[in-house]
């Protein structure tokens, strides 16, 4: 009897710490709407860190990836600049397309980074920020910076 409940016990423990590599995600599109047309999307994901982590309570946690100002006629933007998140943010040229649906409140994008240097001929990488996105929120909030 003391067995079991020691592996019950242990069980409910594993359940409500949780990790980070083993809780489930979720990446989803946020659209903050400004003046004269222009958009801004940012890619957000939520990770389930379980109730209680090694620095207190857990639960879901927010990252942001990525983020573009949008100008001009949608839905198809071409080569926009992306910017990604992090100690410092950095910002990209890129070629290709990002594409708002809001009807079926999707957002995908399908971009090349330009990773050659000034003076050399022009090299492409697939962006990590490429895929479709459900847009779960739109918003009139103060753009982020750099636009």
């Amino acid at each position: 009897m003391k067995k079991i409940l020691t592996v019950g016990l242990a069980l409910v423990f594993c359940c409500l710490m949780g990790c980070s590599s083993c809780g489930a995600s979720e990446k989803y599109a946020e659209m903050k709407v400004g003046d004269n047309g222009r958009l801004q999307v940012l890619i957000w994901e939520d990770v389930w860190q379980g109730l209680f982590t090694s620095h207190g309570f857990g639960g879901y946690i927010h990252n942001m990836y990525y983020w573009s100002t949008l100008s001009g006629d949608g839905p198809v933007y071409v080569n926009p600049k992306l910017n990604k998140n992090g100690l410092r943010s950095e910002q990209y040229e890129h070629r290709g397309t990002i594409t708002v649906d809001q009807k079926d409140k999707k957002l995908i994008i399908d971009l090349q980074r330009i990773v050659s240097k000034a003076g050399e001929p022009e090299r492409l990488e697939p962006s990590p920020a490429n895929g479709t996105y459900r847009i779960k929120k739109i918003n009139h909030d103060p753009f982020l910076k750099p636009e």
